[in-house]
């Protein structure tokens, strides 16, 4: 079984303003240290329900006013991506090609839209590249291709509330798991 796993990016270095929309709001999730970014790693939205994902992600670039992207990978076979400003999809992306996506440009539209969002519009030729790959292995180097492309934070790449939990709970946080705050 490959990796399974959902969290949210959020461009900002407001990490406290993060915590506090997740503490009002009332969710179970692990935030990461900054690092070119939060990343939030929410329990319901790591059961890679639709709903509670975007929710989440809805919910963060406007209470936040910072663009989000959503991040699932499902079995490490298949990447799915939505990034947010203000509450709004601004594109969406799923490297199964018979799952469907409400953006419809061609990988060179979707990667213009990415990188004008995260301002990284030197990269739109090599996010292009990567959204169109079909060479990627696993979801997870896909998603850390692209992380790297947009310069936001790798501490998303294979990391999902379930893991961080397990990593917790086994003989005490990791080294990795403890450098996340857990959010109750």
């Amino acid at each position: 079984m490959g990796n399974f796993y959902v969290n949210h990016i959020v461009k900002t270095e407001n990490h406290d303003k993060v915590i506090a929309v997740l503490r009002q709001n009332k969710f179970t999730a692990y935030v990461s240290p900054v690092k070119t970014g939060s990343v939030v790693a929410e329990k319901k939205a790591d059961t890679q329900a639709t709903v509670p994902i975007v929710n989440l992600a809805k919910l963060l670039s406007v209470e936040l006013q910072a663009p989000m992207l959503a991040v699932s990978v499902h079995d490490d076979d298949y990447l799915l991506l939505g990034a947010y400003v203000s509450g709004q999809e601004v594109t969406d992306y799923s490297s199964d090609w018979d799952h469907r996506v409400a953006d419809k440009s061609s990988p060179a539209g979707k990667a213009e839209k990415l990188c004008a969002v995260f301002d990284a519009t030197h990269a739109v030729e090599t996010v292009a590249a990567i959204l169109s790959s079909t060479t990627y292995g696993l979801a997870h180097e896909h998603h850390q291709a692209l992380v790297d492309a947009l310069g936001l934070s790798d501490f998303a790449v294979a990391q999902g509330f379930r893991y961080l939990e397990e990593q917790s709970d086994v003989e005490g946080p990791s080294a990795e798991a403890s450098e996340w705050r857990k959010i109750t």
